[in-house]
């Protein structure tokens, strides 16, 4: 499922709850570290931390004017999460610093590089839906046995999910289907559709995957997943990463050039 413009007419601050209760937490000795450069590159958001992290987030486009006043620290921009879809890109972004500075202190906190998925992901058999085309997992599911379904907004991408031999339904059709397995895209984060689909089927299986993943396993966890897997940026690295981002780079490139490694923890 990719993302609508605007996120309804009621505010929930559910996930912005969540980041700053893991900022205050988990994440406390990282919570109010300056941002020192953030803002929106051509298919990411980027945040960037003064001790060196940088954290990334699908930039899914539109005005950001809640960002205006939002302050300069990790917590601060955290809290805009919610308010809308341009405010949570920069927010997860944000919180994505901390993320990565908590697993640069201990890599074994999580286990990277991530091994294949069908090394960790669970094998229930049925039906298994992709919210938000991601290539190559719709297929890594196919072949641990399950019957892939898609719900995306982006009409390219449902074509692309078509043509892989996927059914493939608009973002709003995903109450319809009651899935073994959920596998979420972290540009999903940034609409509070699948948070409260997956409220209504009560404890689902349910991983988290790519960049804007890059979310504290805790925060994950009071999410609704049990699994997640996001992207790691070594400080060595953030120069060229942000420079490539800003000049339009995606996140396939960033692997080429190895600027990025995939991590994975399951609870």
């Amino acid at each position: 499922m990719c993302v609508n413009a605007g996120l309804g007419s009621t505010v929930n601050r559910t996930l912005a709850d969540i980041l700053l209760r893991v900022l205050s937490r988990e994440l406390g000795a990282w919570s109010y570290v300056r941002l020192i450069d953030y803002g929106f590159a051509p298919y990411f958001s980027y945040a960037l931390s003064e001790d060196g992290f940088l954290g990334v987030a699908y930039n899914p486009g539109g005005a950001c004017s809640k960002c205006f006043k939002a302050g300069e620290t990790v917590f601060e921009l955290a809290s805009l999460a919610w308010l809308g879809s341009a405010e949570t890109s920069l927010a997860l972004a944000a919180f994505s610093t901390a993320t990565q500075a908590w697993i640069h202190g201990n890599p074994g906190r999580v286990e990277i590089p991530a091994p294949p998925m069908d090394q960790w992901a669970p094998r229930l058999g049925g039906e298994a839906l992709l919210v938000g085309y991601m290539r190559g997992v719709g297929e890594e599911l196919g072949r641990l046995g399950y019957k892939v379904r898609v719900v995306e907004d982006n009409p390219i991408l449902r074509g692309e999910a078509e043509e892989k031999g996927f059914k493939a339904y608009p973002g709003s059709y995903i109450y319809l289907v009651r899935p073994r397995l959920i596998v979420a895209s972290g540009a999903s984060l940034l609409d509070p559709r699948l948070y409260f689909y997956m409220k209504s089927l009560g404890e689902p299986h349910a991983i988290l995957l790519g960049p804007t993943a890059t979310i504290h396993p805790e925060a994950a966890r009071l999410l609704g997943f049990t699994c997640v897997g996001g992207s790691y940026i070594d400080p060595g690295k953030t120069d060229r990463a942000l420079r490539l981002l800003k000049l339009g780079a995606g996140y396939h490139e960033l692997r080429r050039q190895g600027l990025i490694d995939k991590w994975i923890k399951c609870f």
